[in-house]
């Protein structure tokens, strides 16, 4: 017969031992910031390609804008 000390501490061993296998599961399956970043990179060129010739005009326009008032703002 076992007594309650080796009892508990088993579990607590077994407790301790389940906790470090799903840590570092967690840890190796987690996903690659680096992947998600390139995901949307890629979803953004797919967008560039779609506009229209009038459409890269206008936001070519836009970001010329935007950077003659940041120019206004400086002097």
């Amino acid at each position: 017969m076992k007594s309650p000390f080796k009892e508990l501490l088993g579990i607590l061993i077994s407790g301790i031992i389940l906790s470090g296998i799903i840590i570092s599961l967690s840890w190796y399956f987690k996903p690659n910031p680096l992947d998600n970043v390139k995901k949307r990179l890629d979803d953004v060129a797919k967008k560039e390609v779609v506009l229209t010739e009038n459409e890269k005009q206008l936001k070519q326009q836009s970001i010329s804008k935007e950077w003659n008032d940041l120019d206004k703002e400086d002097k």
